[in-house]
């Protein structure tokens, strides 16, 4: 099984759909969900903070495609 695990402030599970948590979520949402984070935390540098945090998150061993595109 997949886990995922974080320190926050607060959770933001509720944020995401049952088909995210279920089948993950399509990487144009992913950005979409993590430009409006950066943009509404951090003033400076903002392109950067984003394609970092994509890059971390990316999962380079495995770029297979999302199931719900086969």
């Amino acid at each position: 099984y997949d886990l995922m695990v974080g320190v926050v402030k607060s959770e933001a599970y509720f944020s995401l759909t049952s088909e995210d948590a279920q089948y993950g979520m399509e990487a144009d949402r992913r950005t979409k969900i993590l430009r409006e984070f950066v943009r509404n935390t951090y003033t400076y540098h903002q392109a950067e903070i984003l394609a970092t945090i994509i890059n971390e998150y990316t999962d380079w061993e495995r770029p297979v495609q999302h199931p719900v595109n086969i």
